[in-house]
């Protein structure tokens, strides 16, 4: 399911969000905010070689 489509610094094309039907409907209740910030990203994640990684922040939503 697309969640979002977001525009980013630097890239020429919006970033489109994803999450499959089972993760909605676990997390559709709360606030996602994904960053990247520097660091090593996991083996197989597409940020690994770039040197910076994924971070995602959550919260209940009101």
């Amino acid at each position: 399911m697309l969640l979002a489509s977001l525009a980013v610094e630097g890239v020429p094309e919006p970033v489109e969000f994803w999450m499959s039907t089972a993760q909605w409907n676990l997390w559709k209740h709360t606030r996602l905010t994904v960053d990247v910030v520097p660091g090593r990203g996991s083996g197989f994640s597409l940020e690994a070689p770039e040197g910076v990684r994924f971070l995602i922040r959550s919260h209940l939503a009101r």
